[in-house]
Parts: C-alpha cells; sequence; structure tokens
C-alpha cells in the first residue's frame, strides 16, 4: 500500500503567505526603496515615507508644497525623482529634504506618468513623448511618441514603451515595433520582454518566443530579486512566482484582496517582502521560502521519525517503520530504494536509527541489527553475529563502529576484521545504565556517552569513567562540539553548555525537548519539539528559525548545497540557509519628541534642562515582520540596556553632551551591525552655562592679577624697608667707624706732650665725633639705646614722645639687673617702634609703656586712647617699624600680639623668653 503522508499538508505550507495590510489608502500608485532601506509611496496626495513606525508626507515639510500628484518615483544614491501630474519632474533630496525641480510642466506639456533611471540618466514619460535627463549637465531631449496610454519598461542597456496592443523598442531616439496584440502586462526579464495577455504568457526569445497557457488572465509583473523567478498576480487575486527560464509557477499565495479589486503596483524590497497596492490599500506579504518535499511511503508508518545523512547531492531518510529513501537535492525529486526496503526482513528492520557511511559502504542501524548496502550492487547484508537488541544510534571512528544498544550498552565492530570487539556497558565498565542515547568524540580523543541514567565521560581509553554531575533529571539526547565547549542536549531542559570537564558553563532553550543538532561552521542547529534554532556558538546567541514555532522537529536536520532539509512530524521541509542569515539593516531614529515638539530625520537634539524629558521612536529598516525588532542602548561604553518596545525615554541626563549607540535586530532576532548615534546636548543649569564660566574665568582672572600685584607690592615694599635698614645699620657702622678712630687719635694725641697744635687738633677731632654723633643719632632721635642701660633711657625716650609729639606718656620699667645690653637693645628699639606705632597708626594721645619681669618672661605692654589697628594687618605697604619688630619676636621665638581693649584704646603686647635670650 502506497501511503501519501506530507502532500496533504503541503498546500498549508507552501501556499499562504505572512501577509498584513498596512494601509487602506487607495491611491498609491508607486513603491520603491531607497539605499538606506526606506520605503517611499508615490500618492495622489503627495510623496510619502514609511519606516515601518512613520508614514509621513514629506511635502509637509517643504515650503510652499511644490507639487501633489505623485505618478511613479525613481530612486538613486540619496535622490528620490517624482513623476507629478500637474508640475513636471522634481528631485527631492533624502537627506537634506530640499526640492528640486528638473523638468517643468511648461516643458513637459502634459501628465508625467513615469520615470526611471537608466545610466546616470533620467528617463520621463508623457502620453507623447519620452524625455532624457542627463543627471551630470542637466541637459535634456525627447522623442516624439503617438498619443496614446503609455507604458515604460528599461534596464541598463534597453528602452521599451508599451500600451494595450503595441510593444516598441525606443533606441537611438527611434521607435521600432517589436509585438502586436492584447497586453494585460510587461516586464524586462534579463533583457527580455516577458508579456501576459488574456489567456497567456509569452517571453520574447531572440530566437523564437516561449508561450505557456494560463488558468486566468495576468493582470500584473513583477521581477523578483531571485534571479531565477520572477512575480505575477491574476486577476483573481493570486500571487505566484514564476520560473524565468520556463514561466511556469513554482508556488501560489492567496492573496485576500477584494475580488475585482484594482492592483496599482507590486514591489519586492531588498529583504524580499512583497508590496502590493490597490484599490484596497496597501499589502505587504512575507512569501514563506519553506518547501515540502513530496515523500511517499511504500508502507504506512504510526510515527514519522526520520533520520537524515547526506552524501553526493542525495538525502538518504531512514524512516521509523519504511526503509530508506534517496531524495535527489538537485531535481528535489524522491524516490523509495526498492531493493533495500524490499530485502530488510523484519517490520523492526525497517525502522531506521542511524545511517553512516564507511568506504563507500552504508551501514544502517536498526531495531533490528546492523545492515551494511552498496549502491552499486544494491546488495543488503546484516552483520554476523550481531547480539539481538534495539540499537538505537551509531558513530564510526578509527575503523570501529560504535552501536549504541537500548539494553546491551556500546557494541563495537572492528570494520577491517569483521569481527564485534568487547562491549562497553554496565557489567564490565560501570556504565550508570546500559541504554545508550548517543555516542560522541571530542576533539582532545575523548569520547562522550549519553546514557538513560547520566551523561559519561570516558577520559582514556575507558579505564576511568566519570558520570558528570550535572542538574537536570532529564535524560541526555545528542552531544557536540563546538569553539572548545559541548553542546548537550536534553529530553525537556532544552540545552546544557559544558566546559571539557563536564562543567556547566550555560543553558538555553530550558523546558525544551531537544532531538538533533547539526552543526555548520559558527552556527548550530537545534532541532525541537516546537521549533528549529540557529545559535551562534561563539557567542550562544539563539534565534529561532522564523515561523518553524509549530514545527515539531524531530531529528537532527542535513545540509546540502546551502540548503537546510528539515525532518518534522509532518514531513521533509527544506528551506535556504541564506534566508536565515543575519541581514544587517539599517537601525534609524524615526522621531524624536521633546517640549518643543516632534522632530525627524535629526541625529543629535539639544536639550535646555536635565530634567527636560525625550523620547526617541526607533526603527529596523526590515519589514518581514515588524514586531519581532528588539532595540538596546548604551551611553559611551557602558553596559547595554535592553529597550522595552520602540520608544527610548530619558530623563535626568546630566550636561555636557551624551553619545547614545543603538543597535536594534532584524527580523530573524539577529543584532543588527549597523547601528545608530545619537546625540544629546544638555544645556547646563545657569550657574554652569557658558556666560556664567566666562564671568567666573574674569573673575577669577582678576583675582590672580590682583594677587600678583598685591604680592609684588608687598615684595617691593618688603624689599624697600629691608634696604633701608640695611642702609641705616652701614650708616651706624661706619658712623661707629669714624668716631672709634677719632677717639682712638685723640688719645694717642693726649699721650704725647700737650702744646696749641695738639689741642687744635684734639678740639677738631672732638667736633667731627660730635657731628658724626649726631648723624648717628638722627639729630637727636633716641631709636636706639646707645650706651645707656634701659632704665636711664627709657626716661629719655619718654621725653622725646612728649616734647615732639604732644602726646602724654607714662612709663613703668622694672627689669632685673643682669640682662644683656644686647636684649636691652632690643627690648629698647621694640619700645620706641611700639609708641611710634601707636602714635602714628592709631593717632593715640594717651600711651602708658610698662617693663616688667614676671614668669621668667620681660613683658613689653604698651595700652593707648587710639584708633583701632585693624587697618595695620591689610596694609600694603611694610612699615620699617613693624618689620622690626617682628623680626624681634621671631629672633626671641616671641609672639607679638595686637587687641582692642574692652573701654577704648588698644593693647599691644610682645613676651621675651628670658632663658631663650640667654641661649
Amino acid at each position: 500500500m502506497c501511503l501519501t503522508f506530507i502532500i496533504l499538508s503541503t498546500l498549508s505550507f507552501c501556499s499562504t503567505a505572512q501577509e498584513s495590510r498596512l494601509f487602506s489608502y487607495s491611491d498609491i500608485y508607486d513603491i520603491e526603496q531607497d539605499q538606506n532601506g526606506t520605503m517611499w509611496f508615490a500618492r495622489q496626495s503627495g510623496l510619502y515615507q514609511y519606516d515601518g513606525v512613520e508614514i509621513r508626507n514629506v511635502l509637509s515639510a517643504l515650503p510652499d508644497r511644490p507639487f501633489d500628484w505623485a505618478h511613479q518615483i525613481a530612486t538613486l544614491n540619496n535622490q528620490v525623482y517624482v513623476a507629478t501630474e500637474k508640475s513636471g519632474v522634481w528631485q527631492v533630496d533624502v537627506l537634506s529634504r530640499q526640492a528640486e525641480l528638473l523638468l517643468s510642466y511648461d516643458i513637459v506639456q502634459h501628465s508625467v506618468e513615469y520615470v526611471a533611471i537608466q545610466q546616470e540618466q533620467l528617463l520621463a514619460l508623457t502620453k507623447s513623448q519620452l524625455f532624457y535627463y542627463q543627471l551630470n549637465d542637466k541637459s535634456f531631449r525627447s522623442v516624439d511618441l503617438p498619443e496614446g496610454h503609455w507604458h515604460l519598461l528599461v534596464s541598463d542597456k534597453l528602452t521599451y514603451i508599451y500600451s494595450g496592443t503595441e510593444i516598441y523598442q525606443v533606441l537611438n531616439e527611434k521607435l521600432t515595433r517589436v509585438y502586436t496584440g492584447p497586453i494585460n502586462s510587461a516586464i524586462l526579464v534579463d533583457d527580455e520582454l516577458v508579456i501576459a495577455s488574456l489567456d497567456q504568457l509569452c517571453k520574447l526569445q531572440s530566437n523564437s518566443p516561449i508561450c505557456i497557457a494560463t488558468a486566468e488572465p495576468i493582470l500584473n509583473m513583477l521581477p523578483s530579486r531571485d534571479p531565477r523567478l520572477f512575480w505575477t498576480i491574476t486577476e483573481n487575486n493570486v500571487l505566484q512566482a514564476r520560473l524565468k527560464l520556463t514561466l511556469a509557477a513554482t508556488s501560489s499565495y492567496a492573496v485576500p484582496i477584494t475580488q475585482g479589486d484594482f492592483v496599482h503596483t507590486l514591489f519586492e524590497d531588498e529583504h524580499a517582502v512583497l508590496w502590493i497596492a490597490g484599490n484596497s490599500g496597501l499589502y505587504k506579504y512575507t512569501a514563506d521560502q519553506y518547501e515540502p518535499l513530496d515523500i511517499q511511503y511504500d508502507n504506512p508508518v504510526k510515527y514519522n521519525y526520520m533520520t537524515l545523512f547526506t552524501h553526493d547531492h542525495s538525502v538518504y531518510l531512514g524512516s521509523y517503520g519504511a526503509g530508506v529513501y534517496q531524495i535527489d537535492t538537485q531535481t528535489k525529486l524522491s524516490q523509495a530504494m526498492p531493493l533495500l526496503n524490499a530485502q530488510l526482513p523484519t517490520p523492526y528492520a525497517k525502522r531506521i536509527a542511524k545511517i553512516l557511511m564507511w568506504e563507500g559502504l552504508f551501514y544502517i542501524i536498526t531495531f533490528d541489527g546492523v545492515y551494511t548496502f552498496s549502491l552499486e550492487t544494491k546488495v543488503l547484508l546484516k552483520i554476523d553475529a550481531t547480539p539481538s537488541d534495539v540499537y538505537l544510534t551509531g558513530m564510526i571512528t578509527d575503523d570501529i563502529l560504535y552501536v549504541g544498544s537500548n539494553h546491551r550498552g556500546i557494541l563495537r565492530y572492528d570494520l577491517n576484521s569483521a569481527k564485534w570487539l568487547s562491549p562497553i556497558n554496565r557489567e564490565t565498565h560501570q556504565l550508570p545504565a546500559n541504554e545508550i542515547i548517543d555516542i560522541y568524540k571530542d576533539e582532545r580523543n575523548r569520547f562522550w556517552y549519553a546514557t538513560s541514567q547520566g551523561l559519561v565521560l570516558d577520559r582514556n581509553n575507558r579505564s576511568a569513567l566519570q558520570v558528570l554531575s550535572l542538574p537536570t533529571t532529564y535524560k541526555y539526547i545528542c552531544i557536540t562540539e563546538s569553539y572548545q565547549k559541548m553542546y548537550v542536549g536534553t529530553l525537556g531542559d532544552g540545552v546544557l553548555v559544558l566546559d571539557h570537564e563536564g562543567k556547566i558553563i550555560n543553558q538555553f532553550l530550558a523546558g525544551k525537548v531537544v532531538y538533533g543538532f547539526t552543526l555548520k561552521d559558527n552556527d548550530l542547529w537545534v532541532s525541537t519539539q516546537s521549533g528549529l534554532y540557529r545559535v551562534n556558538t561563539m557567542i550562544d546567541e539563539v534565534h529561532l528559525v522564523n515561523n518553524t514555532e509549530n514545527w515539531d522537529v524531530n531529528a537532527s536536520v542535513a545540509i546540502v548545497d546551502n540548503m537546510l532539509y528539515v525532518p518534522t512530524m509532518r514531513g521533509l521541509i527544506r528551506l535556504p540557509i541564506a534566508s536565515q542569515s543575519a541581514s544587517n539593516p539599517n537601525v534609524i531614529v524615526s522621531s524624536v519628541t521633546t517640549i518643543r515638539g516632534i522632530e525627524y530625520n535629526v541625529n543629535d537634539v539639544f536639550l535646555e534642562s536635565s530634567k527636560e524629558l525625550i523620547s526617541l521612536r526607533l526603527a529596523v529598516l526590515d519589514f518581514r515582520n515588524l514586531g519581532n525588532h528588539k532595540f538596546r542602548y548604551r551611553i559611551g561604553q557602558n553596559k547595554w540596556q535592553i529597550i522595552a518596545g520602540n520608544t527610548l525615554s530619558l530623563t535626568g541626563l546630566e550636561s555636557g553632551e551624551h553619545i547614545l549607540e543603538i543597535q536594534g535586530t532584524d527580523s530573524l532576532g539577529y543584532w543588527s551591525a549597523k547601528d545608530v548615534l545619537f546625540k544629546i546636548t544638555v544645556q547646563p543649569l545657569w550657574y554652569l552655562s557658558k556666560l556664567s564660566l566666562f564671568i567666573y574665568a574674569g573673575a577669577i582672572f582678576a583675582m590672580l592679577v590682583s594677587a600678583i600685584w598685591y604680592f609684588n607690592v608687598r615684595a617691593h615694599s618688603l624689599r624697600s624697608a629691608k634696604k633701608l635698614i640695611h642702609s641705616e645699620l652701614l650708616l651706624k657702622q661706619k658712623t661707629d667707624s669714624l668716631i672709634n678712630l677719632n677717639l682712638k687719635q685723640i688719645k694717642a694725641l693726649t699721650e704725647e706732650p700737650i702744646n696749641e697744635d695738639t689741642l687744635a687738633q684734639i678740639a677738631e677731632l672732638t667736633q667731627v665725633s660730635l657731628q658724626q654723633l649726631a648723624i648717628k643719632n638722627r639729630q637727636g632721635v633716641p631709636d636706639t639705646i646707645g650706651s645707656r642701660s634701659i632704665e636711664t633711657a627709657v626716661p629719655i625716650l619718654v621725653d622725646y614722645l612728649e616734647r615732639e609729639f604732644n602726646c602724654k606718656v607714662n612709663a613703668q620699667v622694672t627689669l632685673p639687673e643682669s640682662l644683656e645690653y644686647e636684649m636691652q637693645a632690643d627690648i629698647y628699639r621694640a619700645l620706641y617702634e611700639i609708641a611710634h606705632l601707636s602714635i602714628f597708626e592709631a593717632r593715640s594721645r594717651n600711651i602708658d609703656l610698662v617693663l616688667r619681669y614676671y614668669n621668667e618672661k620681660i613683658w613689653l605692654i604698651c595700652h593707648d586712647d587710639g584708633a583701632n589697628f585693624s587697618k595695620l594687618n591689610t596694609h600694603i605697604n611694610i612699615d620699617v617699624g613693624m618689620l622690626l619688630l617682628k623680626q624681634i619676636a621671631d629672633k626671641y621665638q616671641s609672639r607679638l600680639e595686637f587687641s582692642r581693649r574692652k573701654s577704648h584704646g588698644n593693647s599691644i603686647t610682645l613676651a621675651i623668653h628670658t632663658k631663650i635670650s640667654q641661649m
């Protein structure tokens, strides 16, 4: 009996597409996609842009709205060229949104129905002329046409126009009729004309035309991005993919457009999404590229479990009860292997667990033993003395066949000597169980055994088996290796990722039943009961193969010629690997919303405050499945943050510039490498604004200049004071030297006999000495103690102060008699300077001076009735007296204090340590 197992499900898989009605607009006359991936629609109300999130009329942003009714559009680089009803031909810059008139209505005289790009020139078609506009120098020429309703067909080399009854080729500005007859639609396919009429489809070739009958009229056609195909849509809204070579339909899709609806245009974007615009609106279709293969089993099977093996452009399918089938991947035809299936002796032998090959010979592991089969001789043999058991898996390595059994552990067969070797089981090698589900040999030549009771690592020729301790109680089904990691599929706990020592380092697809692995390059295809998954083993990133979530994939997939062959409970399905590859579409910021409103097509924004809220609507220019897109962002080099939905809202950003890096996934879930950078500039607070910072800088500069000027003046005053003191000391030293010299001469003269000459010399030297002494004493100013004691010098100072400054001075002196002369001189000079400070700085008229000894200190105290000394500390000029006071205080490690008395007047105190002065 012959059972058709999959063919009943063929229509449900192949004859539908993912469709969605995007808009109800009935006036979309043309569709294009620019180089960035954005969609453009020509409508009666203008030129529209669509990014999957927002659709907007770009004319609303142009001044004076230069045109309205757009018939057709063409794109080149970042320019969109628009054919209009009554405004000629326009060029719109995609980036700047600036519009430029190329051909005015005064030139074209009629409505421009079509525009197209051909080798850096723009072609524009009206009902009576075809214009050639040179984009480089903006010159144009025209070709006159017979007046009519013409359509334009353009390739890189050829130009055609056609109406409902004839087709002309335009060559060297001349028209040549190439076809006459009823025409519903026409397209250029590989520079060959394909014409659809009422009941047939024809391709005009150079030698002879090819025509096929059509069941219903074809109303519109479209070249496909697939180099093998083109698209047609019929009167009853059946969308068909047809082969360019034979014109035959390979698949059909029922398009749920209202019966009799007029289809304006078809378009296929860069991701093979079909756009259909008609009177009832705009529809978007993603045609499934899944292709069920018609396999007819020789006898019925209870469960459609499969195992696949590939060899020489063929896929060999082992069934669960119907034997082995060969599928030619080039012709896509399947055929039974009658000799093999007829010779398999029992129903259990027709249940295939694994197909292997060694030296051109098939080794078929069944539920009833191991068989060999030769494609050349068609001879089927069962390996002699095969132990009776159900066999579940197998592997060939180092000329040894390893067979996993249901009850006997691992059986080994030497392929060279054709002899069975000793088995590996629970009794001989302490396996945890004799049910062996999978066997794998890693790159370190170590074996991994998946048993019903655990995962076993055989490190070195079974001398030391290790049962791995893993956090799951589910059975282990399959094992493979990639990038120094072991992948283990489980019966209910997904995939465990282990290191080579058996320690778990990752887990994904938790809760899934895993049936098999297929590794190609760095992609691991994981078969589960709820879909087929693709895993990037470099980073363990998992992606569901689009629209397979309802597939029960019951075994490892096979890969032949970049096609996937997927065994499911509904049958064997094939699909191109390229359809599941990352497409890296552009990620854009569709719109930006702030308190100032909504902005489009911007990559930076300015916020007036860190408290201001900003919202970014994000889009990925992949229109296959808009609901699958995910987004994430980071600021600077921070961690990626996942965005819920497609709107990113931010507030509380610090002042300054922030660069947002935004990534999105394509419709398959792969992160696109074409991320977007968005700059947000936050205005600082008023006290951190540029003006404030400028003022701060100016103030700091002024303070620095003032400080420099202040310290320069102070330093100059200090240098002047020191110079004055130094000059005074030099003068006094010189005076003392002269006086001492005169006194020595006088002494020498007195020792000689006295006469008039001697007396005259003595008198002259005495007069000179007195003059020098007057100079030394500043003409009577008692600023030094001289040769006097401090007790006799203080009354002279008091008398001098009262006489010279007309003030009242009282002085009390109580000091030890044993003070050294140097200390007395310093105390006197300090008393002198303090009195002068009180008179000159404080304007005092009554001064009390006290010198007394107490507690091993000599206290110098001055009380007066003058003004405050507060200005003394801030005075820029350095007073010589003040400098001397500080030098005396530093000399005796003492502190000079100024204070204000409670009643009135000032108090100046200097305490001199007598012990320190004696050291």
